[in-house]
């Protein structure tokens, strides 16, 4: 796996970021980029203060299936940037959000030195699995609130993606081959 180097731009206005500005990512770049991918449920957050003095959470995930760097059955906890600790809130554009219940497939980076482990891409790298009510049939939804793309190869501004269900099935079935395929 080469090295990644990421760019996060924050804008501010009037004092607060506004959105962050990261490179567009396809499948093999999420999947080539990341530690871990892993599909389940968050089943607690917890608010920290880093080994700097910065709020973090931690997020435990129950594991329901592993791609790479995790099996089912598993409990895993990795450490986001932000949170609300004692009253204050840290907050960077972007950065998902996850809460108890959240069911997601999530790409995620190499753990820092500080104990963060960042979804690849920001809010790319973490994607709602959703129920159809009728069919149980599962589909995913990557809303990019704060968030906003540029193309790798252009550096042009890259037009918001449409929050459309995509096909779960074709989806993971590609992230399979990819993780396969050693990307």
């Amino acid at each position: 796996m080469r090295p990644i180097l990421t760019a996060i731009f924050c804008f501010a206005l009037t004092g607060l970021a506004a959105a962050s500005i990261v490179l567009k990512l396809d499948l093999p770049g999420l999947v080539e980029r990341s530690e871990v991918i892993v599909e389940g449920r968050c089943v607690a957050t917890r608010a920290h203060r880093d080994e700097l003095g910065g709020i973090a959470t931690e997020v435990s995930f129950r594991v329901e299936q592993g791609y790479r760097g995790a099996a089912a059955g598993r409990l895993i906890r990795f450490s986001v940037p932000g949170g609300e600790l004692d009253g204050k809130a840290f907050v960077i554009p972007g950065v998902p959000v996850f809460r108890p219940g959240d069911e997601v497939l999530v790409f995620l980076t190499r753990e820092t030195a500080r104990g963060i482990r960042m979804p690849v891409g920001l809010g790319q790298g973490r994607l709602f699995i959703e129920r159809d009510p009728a069919t149980g049939a599962r589909r995913l939804r990557r809303p990019l609130a704060h968030t906003h793309l540029i193309d790798p190869v252009t550096g042009q501004a890259v037009p918001e993606p449409p929050d459309e269900p995509i096909d779960y099935a074709r989806f993971t079935a590609d992230v399979r081959s990819l993780v396969e395929a050693g990307r």
